[in-house]
């Protein structure tokens, strides 16, 4: 049976019917297990330069193949992502996808406030080139940036409510790093949040997000799951320099990326396959901008492991990852954000 987003003379069926397709909470939507990321299109802001033709081909094909969410963000490249997506969605059919964008940041700048938040989801609609009878899940962007839980609580929700009622969104969610504070937004919020998205949380380093799932699926809330690659921590590429993880974290995953190298073996194929075996995600949002890396984790999801890769994962498993692993890096961006805004105030002024 085909997903409700398989469109006949579009769709390839037969690579479609190889897609594991999962519910997202109760919102009645059945995302594809492997979903794309929009982060992939951020440029210099994010992961650096693609070849924008063949991120072009790769998103097309992906869609064909029965890939129907993607995940972006006005944050990913300050734009650059929506107005890139924007453009080759118009090539698909608008039936074949579901996408979800964010409000609240922008960079390094914060606005959760009601006004923030609307004019920003307006903007994304028109660099999506969306309009208002899409399926559309609306997220709140890291809210643990927010100055106050209040302020998502009685500004930022309400805003993102009023998307749904004024029926330019369909669906509201909300995503940060700190599952705890997730979690009691959930509880909290007396609007009803439908998903949540966090990232780097069910990795080989860090399987904190495993304790929370039951809690979140309780709630009626559906979980999506990002960054499966620990923001390019877990790659033999390594991670960029923006990347928030502590010294000791990078030096354990490099020396592990070392081995894969030194046996011909790639470290992200493993720690995809261990992310995609690990129960209570939706789905599981990866950035891809060439060809080759769509076909690569489409294998890792239909095929697996070979024998080799699979003794490899057991080897890095019991010298670099242990199953009880919680490195993460969960305060350091908020702390850092923190002292740079305080350092900011702080600074003399000129007379006027």
């Amino acid at each position: 049976m085909y997903p409700d987003t398989f469109v006949s003379g579009f769709s390839d069926a037969k690579e479609t019917k190889k897609m594991v397709y999962q519910s997202l909470g109760n919102t009645g939507l059945k995302l594809s297990k492997l979903s794309f990321g929009g982060a992939a299109f951020g440029g210099i802001h994010c992961y650096g330069n693609y070849e924008k033709e063949e991120a072009c081909k790769t998103l097309i094909d992906a869609i064909r193949c029965g890939i129907n969410f993607i995940d972006t963000a006005p944050h990913y490249g300050l734009g650059e992502a929506e107005t890139f997506l924007g453009t080759v969605l118009k090539q698909v059919p608008r039936s074949s996808y579901y996408i979800s964008t964010k409000v609240g940041r922008f960079g390094n700048n914060f606005d959760f406030t009601f006004k923030g938040v609307f004019e920003s989801f307006e903007k994304s609609l028109e660099r999506l080139q969306l309009n208002n009878v899409d399926i559309v899940i609306v997220s709140i962007h890291d809210v643990e940036f927010a100055d106050s839980l209040d302020i998502i609580l009685n500004e930022t929700l309400p805003a993102v409510e009023k998307f749904v009622k004024l029926r330019k969104a369909n669906f509201i969610g909300i995503s940060g790093y700190p599952l705890s504070l997730l979690l009691a937004i959930v509880k909290k919020s007396k609007i009803k949040i439908d998903c949540i998205l966090t990232y780097s949380r069910n990795t080989l380093i860090d399987n904190t997000l495993q304790d929370y799932i039951p809690l979140f699926l309780k709630e009626g809330v559906g979980v999506m799951n990002a960054g499966c690659l620990g923001m390019r921590l877990l790659t033999n590429y390594g991670p960029p320099d923006w990347h928030p993880a502590s010294k000791e974290i990078k030096e354990i995953c490099h020396s592990a990326s070392n081995y894969c190298e030194k046996n011909g073996v790639e470290l992200g194929h493993l720690a995809l396959y261990h992310a995609f075996n690990q129960p209570g995600s939706s789905t599981y949002i990866i950035g891809m901008n060439e060809r080759k890396l769509l076909q690569s984790n489409l294998n890792i999801l239909r095929e697996g492991l070979n024998k080799k890769e699979l003794q490899l994962l057991e080897i890095l498993r019991d010298r670099f990852f242990s199953p009880n692993n919680k490195y993460h890096w969960e305060g350091i961006e908020l702390q850092l954000y923190k002292q740079k805004k305080n350092k900011i105030l702080n600074q003399p002024r000129g007379k006027s």
